[in-house]
């Protein structure tokens, strides 16, 4: 009973805010100018939650949105990256947000993301929020691989599109021809849209005024963890704060050879092993710890990398030198290579096992998980026979135990991405080093400082120039 009122409250108390504002709003009193509110943001490594205290204040919307806020920092990354969508939602309504409108996502769209976005007035402005989702996207997932063969990132570009609308629609209809500040924030992929959007409102000019009344300084944009989203000739707006780990081997792809790059200022956190532990243990947990990093050298002679930033270019690096000649294998050598032989393939392959709250992937995990070394060798070097669909015939029977859709047509085209990737002899040979158990988990480390925790300690502690 207790966790149902949790629930329904705070969409009860966003539809009381929406009515005494429709009533009457000269009788509405302002929200607190200083809010403090508990909220949860996702444990990953030991798949808990932490409990962070955070305060509001409407003074950190007055300040200049083109410099850099490690106070405004603070409080969008909990808001940015919630420990599931109720938390999301209360989040915004604990900072005394009315008029809130919100999507939720499904399955059948996997170009399109979910949102919050809520209003405040600050002096004689419209402050409006937008919360770009972060958790239980599964599906959304394929758009991330959706780069495209030019121009911005493709996924990033149709999901703000769809956002930016809704924005316009929301402006038009509650606050037209109104002075505007804009508060726009999202970690991993909403950290990717929450960028895209930014640029986008920005870009919008089609005389001397933008469409949104907004000018750069009353733009606070604060993405977390986010991927490159915009071409690199695009101009770049100091309002728009990225703030990556630069351990981080997810936030670093696309390759920045695509073309592709961050629309604003790009702020980097030191994710060094010899510190984070000891952060870790201090403001999360005692006994979670990352991955043990060993040097490139330690492991062969011939591997350079002394820290995990080195790691990260290291494994872009050989992915993109990773060329081959043979027409039917794999290849991230260029974006156009990615676009041709790898996109379409991953991403829907990523659709199906994403969809119905990821029962498809699970499924597959527990089918390998059930097998031997010697097995799994056997399985996996059945799949990977060029020009055959062993892959495919495996994974359907899967796919059905747990009735997941899919096209049969696209299923068997995706599945041929497998053995198309290992008969690219120069990806193959790098894919061959996570063999070694200290290679493997300096991956683990660099795909481990994308995890909210990582980046909350870390900022914690960053000290602008």
């Amino acid at each position: 009973m207790r966790k149902r009122l949790l629930i329904v409250l705070p969409t009860v108390l966003a539809l009381l805010l929406l009515l005494c504002a429709c009533e009457d709003s000269s009788r509405r009193e302002a929200p607190g100018d200083v809010i403090v509110f508990n909220s949860n943001i996702g444990i990953f490594m030991n798949s808990t939650e932490k409990t962070l205290t955070n305060t509001f204040k409407t003074e950190y919307f007055r300040r200049d949105g083109t410099k850099f806020d490690k106070e405004l920092a603070m409080l969008s990354l909990p808001v940015a990256a919630p420990s599931d969508r109720e938390t999301a939602m209360d989040n915004i309504v604990a900072m005394g947000f009315d008029n809130i409108k919100y999507f939720w996502n499904t399955d059948e769209f996997p170009l399109l993301c979910s949102y919050i976005m809520g209003h405040r007035t600050v002096d004689d402005y419209e402050l409006i929020v937008v919360y770009l989702n972060f958790v239980n996207y599964d599906v959304e997932w394929a758009s991330n691989l959706e780069i495209g063969v030019s121009g911005n990132h493709y996924g990033f570009e149709k999901g703000s599109q769809w956002v930016y609308r809704t924005l316009k629609n929301y402006v038009n209809e509650y606050y037209p021809d109104k002075p505007l500040k804009l508060w726009l924030t999202g970690y991993s992929r909403g950290g990717g849209l929450s960028d895209a959007l930014a640029y986008k409102i920005l870009e919008d000019k089609p005389g001397e005024d933008r469409v949104l009344n907004v000018a750069d300084e009353d733009m606070f944009a604060y993405s977390f963890e986010a991927p490159a989203t915009v071409t690199d000739s695009a101009e770049s707006y100091p309002c728009i704060h990225s703030i990556i780990v630069n351990s981080d081997l997810i936030a670093a792809m696309p390759p920045g050879s695509y073309g592709l790059k961050h629309p604003g200022e790009k702020i980097l956190l030191n994710g060094d092993p010899d510190n984070l532990n000891n952060l870790l243990h201090k403001y999360i947990d005692p006994n979670l710890s990352m991955p043990v990093f060993t040097k490139g050298s330690v492991i062969l002679t011939e591997l350079t990398f002394n820290t995990p930033e080195e790691f990260v270019a290291y494994v872009l690096g050989r992915l993109v030198a990773a060329t081959t000649e043979d027409d039917y294998a794999a290849s991230f050598a260029t974006r156009d290579k990615f676009y041709s032989t790898v996109q379409n393939r991953l991403s829907y392959l990523l659709q199906v096992f994403m969809r119905q709250r990821r029962v498809g992937l699970n499924t597959l995990v527990s089918y390998l998980s059930n097998k031997t070394q010697s097995e799994l060798i056997s399985i996996f070097g059945e799949w990977t026979i060029k020009e055959q669909d062993n892959f495919y015939n495996n994974l359907c029977p899967i796919l059905d135990s747990c009735s997941v859709i899919y096209d049969e047509d696209s299923l068997k085209e995706a599945c041929s991405l497998l053995p198309r990737i290992f008969n690219n002899g120069n990806l193959f040979s790098f894919l061959f080093l996570f063999v070694d158990e200290k290679f493997r988990n300096d991956g683990l480390y660099t795909i481990y400082s994308h995890c909210p925790e990582v980046f909350y300690v870390l900022l914690k502690v960053y000290e602008a120039n």
